[in-house]
């Protein structure tokens, strides 16, 4: 199975632990700056996301359409092939930032904060993610 995470998952120790049990369990973890929404793939054949950016508790809609799922697919091996490896040191850019720091430094340029706003309820940034395929 392989898992994103966020960056600032980096941050929790108890995700940290977490996260080295998967490992330990053959699992493969990566983080990543931004993830844009929740999902779970499994097989390449099926989809998890949920109904719902803002809250992830109110319910999941399961896809299963090939062109769909490709997509997702496709999303996921993208974003697999830029993250790092948990338990990794991250590189800083030659300003001094880290991926994570250049990533709220554009989503706040984008106007995206983590106030509640009217728009909020519509954006699929406002909250962190996790993404797996197993």
């Amino acid at each position: 199975m392989r898992s994103l995470f966020q960056d600032s998952v980096r941050n929790s120790q108890s995700t940290v632990a977490y996260a080295t049990w998967l490992s330990e369990l053959g699992g493969e973890i990566r983080t990543a700056p931004d993830l844009r929404a929740r999902m779970m793939i499994f097989d390449g054949a099926t989809a998890v996301i949920p109904v719902s950016s803002e809250d992830s508790a109110a319910g999941a809609v399961v896809l299963t359409g090939h062109g769909t799922l490709t997509a997702l697919c496709a999303l996921f091996e993208n974003v697999w092939a830029g993250a790092r490896t948990l338990g990794t040191s991250e590189e800083r850019d030659e300003g001094g930032l880290s991926s994570q720091e250049r990533t709220v430094i554009r989503l706040l340029a984008q106007g995206l904060t983590t106030r509640p706003s009217p728009s909020a309820s519509r954006s699929p940034r406002a909250r962190p993610a996790g993404w797996r395929t197993a």
